[in-house]
């Protein structure tokens, strides 16, 4: 009887101990999920060759201009604009040329330091694809490096003035630029008006990517006159054929509540894939323009309304 009594009192104990394991694991795993849920989130991804780079998805809505894009400068047809910069080339020679061929007025911004970034460049503007340039930045998160030709807050200005110059020249054709990581470079306003008067002293605008929402890039280089704009989605923030999907079409619906949205991706075969097979079906809702397009379309009177829109924002 005793031994019987003992195996009893062992299933009994065997039944409790997983059962509160369980509760414990649900417990953990719903905090954590509910804190994911509501902070926002600087992930850095590894694309294979080249440096990592890093995304900001806002559970805030996107910021615009006070006014949408008037439809008469809206080709074809009044659609809405949609322009897609794919970051990080000059890294992986074939996905490059993939996507570079595609079908569609994209947008490439070059790594200075990319091995096939002077021979990618000079195909994408025999394409005449519009070409930026990917100025590596300082990321918040401590121990991922943003690659080659990074500025870094400790840099004087002298010395950011010496790496930025050679990141610049080092992108042949380029008329614009915009931020490759640069979480922590672009909340500083002393170190960000260094970049940004040698950018418009070169004469070219500004995408400020937004990695983080404390950057206060895209708001000085519209006081400093800069010709300037901010993306609106990341693609590919994880590079599932669903995910990339999905951001595609939140693209479209953001380009058609204002007028217009800027999207950016990244040299992923997924992305390329989901692209090719998108993209027409994208075209038939809203006009794919250059980057440079967009800005061109914000010039003008626009640009004084929106400057006003975002004071102290």
């Amino acid at each position: 009887m005793k031994k019987g009594g003992s195996r009893s009192s062992r299933k009994k104990k065997s039944k409790k101990i997983p059962l509160f394991l369980l509760i414990l694991f649900f417990l953990v795993t719903g905090f954590t999920v509910l804190i994911l849920l509501i902070s926002p989130q600087i992930i850095p991804f590894h694309g294979g060759k080249g440096p990592p780079y890093e995304v900001f998805r806002e559970r805030l809505p996107p910021r615009y201009p006070p006014r949408p894009v008037p439809k008469k400068k809206r080709p074809p047809y009044g659609l809405p604009l949609v322009a897609i910069i794919i970051d990080d080339m000059g890294y992986h020679n074939r996905l490059d040329r993939l996507l570079l061929d595609l079908d569609a007025p994209l947008s490439f911004s070059f790594l200075p330091s990319g091995p096939f970034t002077k021979v990618h460049a000079n195909l994408a503007w025999r394409h005449k694809k519009d070409i930026l340039v990917h100025i590596p930045m300082e990321p918040a998160e401590k121990g991922v490096n943003p690659g080659p030709g990074a500025l870094t807050l400790k840099m004087d200005a002298g010395s950011i003035l010496n790496v930025l110059e050679k990141d610049l020249d080092s992108v042949p054709h380029a008329i614009g630029a915009n931020n490759h990581m640069g979480s922590l470079f672009t909340t500083s306003t002393e170190k960000m008006d260094i970049v940004l008067l040698e950018i418009k002293k070169r004469g070219l605008f500004f995408i400020d990517s937004r990695t983080t929402k404390y950057t206060v890039a895209y708001k000085e280089a519209l006081r400093l006159g800069i010709p300037a704009l901010e993306r609106q989605v990341f693609l590919d923030y994880e590079p599932r054929a669903a995910v990339i999907k999905e951001e595609l079409g939140r693209l479209v619906k953001l380009a058609k509540r204002h007028g217009y949205a800027i999207g950016i991706g990244h040299p992923y075969p997924s992305t390329y894939k989901v692209l090719k097979m998108d993209l027409p079906l994208v075209q038939k809702e809203v006009n794919i323009v250059p980057i440079s397009y967009l800005i061109e379309v914000i010039k003008g009177p626009e640009n004084e309304i929106w400057r006003k829109g975002h004071k102290g924002s």
